[in-house]
């Protein structure tokens, strides 16, 4: 928790209440990046990070756990939201101005909160930073294979047996065997594979939201693979990786997205494929849910892309702006000298305008961003920060171009085939 020096219970700030990412299989608060110091001293807020339990520590997927507290990482969230209700005002917190905000999990996390949301109501509003998340498997199999790795499977109670093994020999088995454990679906903090149901029901929470991506955000997932390129004409690969990252089939639509991209895998798998998981993974699902979000009516939301690249923080070659390359623009945690390289002033500049960006949603939420919000301005409405026409600032540009590849892809969404 960061609080400026002058908050105080007769001075209370805004919070900014923050979940991490992680694909909730890994992840902390107290990573380097979020560090809010910055946040707080310099936008006069308040800034919560939070631990919560991710893999099967979080999400089992035990049938033995009762329904409704199958999803301890979620819960881990909620009860984390009500201590900021009953405490933060001691460390000079407003807990009627609350934000939540998160990115990729986290920001996924964020949309459960809205859309399954906590009574009373303990935030104003929403910001979800490249919302998603891609998990490959089932949850049961999972568990059980370490409940058989484990020798428990023949114990009076499974759960118990694991509960005796050492949890840093259980998570050493879950990173060997790439195990992953999605959410158990309808246990009271979950909606399922998406939030269609939520937001046309009325349940989905009324706040502003301030919602965006990432212009590369596939390439990181490409660079991770660590691809050859000789299997780069291979659609049936393609596909599958595309499916693997995103959770998304784009096998009936492949050829017609190659096509209107105009891209060639043969020529640049690299790009291809990275522009193809950007779109089908972040783009396309936060059109989606943004456009159902102004169409039910009942509030404002703002979109961003962000576009900043940074040679201190591009971990790559051809990095971009990458998946999660945006956080430390947001914290003001940028290192200003590494073995990367040094800041730029475009890159300090920007952090200080996307850090006031951020801070003054949650000090007047329904203000929202500089830029218009969805529904205002006939679509050119992509608030564009760090692009080519304001490296240090914000430059407003048109949805459409944006979201041509949705047109296909939102079929998609939209028939519940993903989670978004």
């Amino acid at each position: 928790m960061y609080a400026p020096q002058n908050a105080s219970p007769s001075n209370l700030k805004p919070v900014l209440f923050w979940i991490f990412g992680g694909n909730l299989q890994f992840g902390s608060g107290s990573v380097d990046f979020y560090n809010g110091s910055s946040f707080a001293i310099n936008e006069d807020v308040v800034v919560v990070t939070i631990n919560y339990r991710t893999n099967i520590f979080g999400f089992s997927n035990s049938p033995e756990i009762p329904f409704g507290t199958q999803n301890s990482g979620f819960l881990d969230q909620r009860f984390a939201l009500q201590w900021v209700q009953e405490n933060i005002k001691a460390f000079g917190g407003d807990p009627s101005k609350v934000t939540i905000f998160g990115e990729s999990a986290g920001g996924y996390s964020v949309k459960q909160l809205l859309a399954n949301p906590p009574s009373p109501l303990p935030f104003r509003g929403a910001i979800m930073e490249s919302q998603a998340t891609g998990l490959p498997g089932n949850g049961t199999t999972s568990y059980e294979n370490v409940v058989a790795h484990f020798n428990c499977t023949n114990a009076t109670s499974q759960l118990a047996c694991l509960r005796t093994v050492d949890a840093f020999a259980i998570r050493d088995y879950l990173i060997s065997s790439n195990l992953y454990f999605p959410p158990v679906i309808n246990d009271g903090t979950y909606v399922a594979s998406d939030s269609l149901p939520e937001i046309q029901s009325g349940k989905f929470a009324p706040v502003p939201i301030l919602i965006g991506t990432n212009k590369d955000e596939g390439r990181v997932f490409v660079d991770l693979l660590g691809l050859d390129p000789a299997n780069s004409g291979n659609e049936s690969l393609v596909n599958q990786i595309i499916e693997d990252v995103t959770g998304i089939d784009v096998s009936s639509i492949l050829q017609a997205l190659l096509n209107g991209y105009d891209l060639d895998l043969s020529n640049d798998f690299y790009l291809a494929l990275s522009q193809l998981i950007t779109d089908v993974g972040f783009t396309c699902t936060a059109s989606t849910l943004s456009s159902t979000l102004v169409a039910a009516g009942r509030q404002p939301v703002w979109r961003y892309r962000f576009d900043g690249v940074f040679p201190n923080v591009s971990p790559f070659p051809n990095a971009g702006a990458f998946h999660s390359v945006e956080i430390p623009e947001v914290f003001g945690t940028y290192p200003l000298v590494n073995e990367l390289g040094t800041a730029t002033a475009d890159q300090i500049a920007l952090s200080k305008y996307m850090r006031k960006v951020w801070a003054d949603f949650a000090k007047n939420p329904s203000a929202g961003a500089p830029w218009p919000k969805l529904g205002s301005h006939a679509g050119i409405e992509l608030g564009i920060l760090g692009g080519a026409q304001n490296k240090s600032g914000e430059s407003t540009q048109s949805l459409l171009v944006a979201d041509t590849p949705c047109i296909l892809i939102n079929g998609l969404l939209i028939a519940g085939k993903v989670a978004w």
